[in-house]
């Protein structure tokens, strides 16, 4: 007997299998467009030129601010403080009083902490609130992601309190504390050690307030705020850091100047004056001393052809406070 062959189940039937390939799809494609970039010889020389040229501009930018600094803290600040404000200040000494001052910046501040803590330690959290929320707040760019909540709500904390630092800080520049430390310079010789002091401790706190706003003043170009408050918090940033720059160069170079060791001279005059000076300045075509005549100070001008013998070098409290060059 024959058998008839068994048909194959269809596929179409309740016995098919489920195919298990993925649907087709067509692939995506990401068009990126970049402009082509030249990798020649001329390429690379003008980067470098490129490079060249922003060095040069910092370089001539931190001159200029350099010159700026001394001169305006020589005229504002150390002419005024020995009662002659018409001191001559040229090129050279402009940049030889911003450098000192610069460099005594640490030692200012050191010494501003010991003497007085309490305005150190605010100064240290007005400097340390910025610096964390620098670290902290990353800048979203438009179109982007949505910022979170929770960084809209620090971002508008920040910007309130940027505006809060640069009104402290306004209040600082001429709060009582700091412009009694400020004056000229004592009419007794043996006030002016302390004179010193209070001067150097006043530019120590002048250096940890521009410190602390400058981060603010950064800080609000980095916060995620609208427009107009980014705008409003840096009308009150930016203005006042200038004006603490001024304030910090009248204080530093004051303080600066007047423990600068200076020349001590003999003059050869009649014996009821005294024949011991010390130049401190210049002022048009007359040179500028100071004599201590009966433990007072006095600021002497004489002019420019006066023959002096140069002895030593000296600050001004030191000359004024010693024993007296003239037993020497």
């Amino acid at each position: 007997m024959s058998q008839a062959p068994m048909s194959r189940p269809s596929r179409s039937g309740p016995l098919a299998r489920p195919s298990l390939r993925p649907p087709r799809t067509r692939p995506k494609v990401l068009l990126v467009r970049q402009p082509v970039r030249s990798v020649g010889p001329d390429a690379e020389s003008l980067s470098a030129f490129r490079t060249l040229l922003i060095g040069v501009i910092i370089a001539a930018g931190t001159a200029i601010g350099l010159w700026i600094f001394g001169l305006l803290g020589y005229t504002i600040g150390y002419a005024p403080a020995v009662r002659l404000p018409g001191l001559t200040c040229d090129t050279g000494l402009a940049m030889s009083a911003a450098l000192r001052a610069v460099m005594s910046t640490p030692e200012l501040v050191l010494e501003a902490g010991v003497q007085e803590t309490g305005w150190m330690m605010l100064g240290f959290i007005l400097i340390a609130l910025p610096a964390a929320g620098l670290s902290a707040i990353r800048p979203f760019p438009p179109g982007g992601p949505k910022p979170p909540a929770t960084a809209e709500v620090f971002s508008w904390a920040g910007a309130f309190a940027a505006m809060i630092a640069a009104v402290l800080m306004l209040a600082w520049i001429n709060a009582g504390d700091r412009t009694a430390r400020l004056i000229d310079i004592p009419a007794l010789a043996a006030e002016t050690p302390t004179w010193l002091t209070g001067l150097r401790v006043a530019a120590g706190l002048d250096a940890l307030a521009v410190i602390a706003i400058t981060l603010w003043a950064i800080l609000t170009m980095r916060l995620v705020i609208p427009t107009w408050l980014r705008a409003l918090s840096a009308s009150f940033a930016f203005p006042t850091l200038i004006l603490m720059a001024m304030a910090f160069a009248q204080s530093a170079v004051t303080a600066t100047q007047v423990a600068l060791p200076r020349s001590v001279c003999f003059m050869n005059v009649a014996p009821t004056e005294p024949q011991w000076r010390l130049i401190i300045g210049r002022s048009d075509s007359r040179l500028a001393t100071l004599i201590r005549g009966n433990e007072q100070v006095i600021v002497e001008l004489r002019d420019a052809e006066t023959v002096l013998y140069a002895y030593e070098r000296r600050s001004i409290p030191m000359f004024l406070t010693s024993a007296g060059s003239d037993d020497e």
